[in-house]
């Protein structure tokens, strides 16, 4: 049981750090 939330914090994790290069890259296309 840990283990798969142990996982599932991983993705969630990846999926923020994803989603805030993308709005840095649109902050620098603004630019």
């Amino acid at each position: 049981m840990a283990v798969a939330y142990a996982k599932l914090y991983e993705l969630i994790l990846k999926k923020i750090k994803d989603e805030k290069t993308e709005l840095l890259k649109l902050k620098r296309g603004r630019l």
